[in-house]
């Protein structure tokens, strides 16, 4: 993240804080910390350690003095929620990407308009015409059966645009019919002509991409288009509801869109009028990830060592203003919590914990309620939460597959401490399953 700033500038004194709007943990950057905040000239570009969580609002706030002139004049501070905020990426499963680079495999051309890889590995329009498009389907991403295949449940659409010297150019989305000219679906274009992003119908039999009846133009909102110009456009498609929301270049354009949900979903690409040039690129159609979080304070404790204290901890900077901590007092001590009900699958999981200067090194092991001596595996590799002070953080252990449906109990056993270390207590915040 780059901030800048309208004269040359040096680094202060104090933390620059990443607050988490969304219920999360902040996050706390050193402006003596070179390696997660540079100041130079009049930019400061913050690299922060820690991982943000996904899909989770966050506002920069800097304190007075954090940056000074170079007179040694501190900048005003900005301390509120709505100066500088920033949402970061949600988890996604993906479904089918293509950048072009080595192939348009699955795309076909339509309203007798030709299209081609470019030199520079983008899927072009080769000649002026109405139509312009090629689409495909989602799973899998090719089908000999000339038709994009069923889907269920949201999807995400993406790809990135550009106009060349196109009247209109955008993607398509959750169309249905034959390769030889789409029946039904969605346009977003962007329209150098009315100066707006423009979300059309595409009516039944049609396969040109004009307004003489064949699109039927729904709703618009203002937007600056240019020629010879990429875009990256993004729809989020609601399945409960059928609505859609749509950002260009992230920059929200319509939110709660109602459409009529086709149960085939593909994505493809359009252009009008003077379209020779007009590319569509990195193309995908991803499935957001279901997440689940178990905070630890609400967990079932299944298990934990005799005559080690496990309590809960009040702090605003836990996800849910409290957390769990095991004072554990030697290696082999251990707390375990229950997880009900946890489907068989493929899942990242992930521990948010509270590092301190009094804590231990934990090992994760997963197994079934009902046998975990004979179940447990160790996910992850062993964990530090020792730090010279107060850090809360998330730490990503990687891949877990359980075989089996069924309540699972997670043991955070201490395995040592940190040279550095006064105790072996042990700290956390939640658990998170994120499905694969």
């Amino acid at each position: 993240m780059v901030l800048n700033f309208t004269k040359n500038i040096v680094a202060g004194s104090g933390n620059i804080v990443l607050k988490n709007l969304s219920g999360g943990a902040d996050v706390s950057l050193s402006v003596t910390d070179s390696s997660q905040v540079s100041v130079v000239r009049w930019q400061v570009t913050l690299t922060p350690s820690a991982k943000l969580l996904p899909g989770a609002k966050y506002a920069v706030q800097i304190p007075a003095g954090a940056v000074k002139d170079l007179f040694g004049n501190p900048c005003a501070a900005i301390s509120d929620t709505t100066t500088y905020t920033f949402t970061t990426m949600a988890y996604s499963n993906v479904l089918c990407s293509q950048d072009f680079s080595a192939n348009s495999t699955g795309w076909t051309n339509g309203g007798g308009a030709a299209m081609a890889i470019n030199s520079a590995g983008q899927f072009a329009a080769t000649a002026n015409g109405s139509c312009f498009w090629g689409y495909t389907g989602i799973e899998p991403f090719y089908t000999a059966a000339a038709e994009p295949q069923n889907f269920a449940g949201d999807r995400i659409f993406t790809a990135t645009v550009n106009t060349a010297n196109a009247e209109r150019a955008g993607m398509m989305f959750n169309i249905q019919g034959a390769q030889a000219g789409p029946t039904q679906g969605h346009v977003l274009v962007m329209s150098r002509s009315s100066g707006a992003v423009e979300f059309h119908t595409i009516d039944n039999n049609s396969y040109q991409f004009n307004l003489n009846g064949n699109l039927t133009l729904v709703k618009q909102t203002p937007f600056s288009v240019a020629a010879n110009t990429s875009y990256t456009l993004q729809v989020v498609f609601h399945s409960a509801s059928n609505t859609f929301d749509a950002s260009v270049n992230g920059t929200t354009v319509f939110t709660g869109v109602a459409v009529t949900k086709f149960t085939k979903g593909s994505i493809g690409f359009a252009a009008s009028y003077n379209g020779n040039g007009a590319w569509i690129d990195n193309v995908s159609i991803t499935q957001p990830a279901q997440i689940r979080q178990l905070e630890t304070e609400s967990a079932t404790v299944a298990a934990q060592t005799a005559g080690v204290t496990h309590r809960l901890v009040n702090d605003t900077r836990f996800s849910g203003g409290v957390g769990t901590i095991l004072d554990a007092t030697a290696a082999g001590n251990y707390v375990t919590y229950l997880v009900p009900n946890v489907a068989a699958g493929a899942y990242d999981v992930r521990v948010g914990i509270k590092k301190n200067v009094n804590r231990g090194i934990w090992q994760l092991s997963i197994g079934r309620a009902d046998n975990f001596v004979g179940t447990q595996t160790a996910v992850g590799s062993p964990v530090d939460e020792y730090a010279s002070g107060e850090v809360f953080t998330e730490v990503d252990l990687g891949s877990w597959t359980p075989g089996t449906t069924s309540d699972k109990w997670f043991q955070f056993k201490v395995t040592g401490e940190n040279a550095s270390a006064s105790a072996f207590a042990i700290s956390f915040d939640y658990i998170k399953l994120i499905s694969q």
